[in-house]
């Protein structure tokens, strides 16, 4: 199967990434920074850099990989030092869970539309 997953560098697309793989699935991953491509391909994934709130990106993206199946997990969680500020750290990964996750939601629609 072909699967993208959205934000392959995260806590959990690490792991994902290589028992997707291990299963024998074709997989796609995203990543915001190009100095991770390297992480994704040694972990057998093809890698592609988006920022998950570009819609442009987002769309170009999934479409160039096809995908059976699409992962979201996309976040921007950092090292959180002082809970005073967490709603601010945290504002990014809000918007890849609200706008991003949209972003994915019409990707998929475009590439396997019912």
């Amino acid at each position: 199967m072909r699967v993208f997953v959205a934000g392959g560098t995260g806590a959990i697309g690490r792991h994902l990434i290589p028992a997707l793989i291990a299963d024998g699935h074709e997989v796609t991953a995203s990543t915001r920074s190009a100095g991770k491509s390297a992480e994704l391909a040694a972990a057998g994934a093809v890698p592609v850099v988006m920022d998950g709130l570009d819609r442009d990106a987002v769309l170009a993206r999934v479409q160039d990989a096809a995908p059976e199946v699409i992962a979201h997990q996309m976040t921007s969680l950092g090292v959180t030092k002082d809970f005073r500020s967490f709603d601010e750290e945290f504002a990014v990964t809000n918007e890849l869970r609200t706008r991003g996750t949209d972003y994915l939601l019409e990707a998929a629609r475009q590439v396997r539309p019912n």
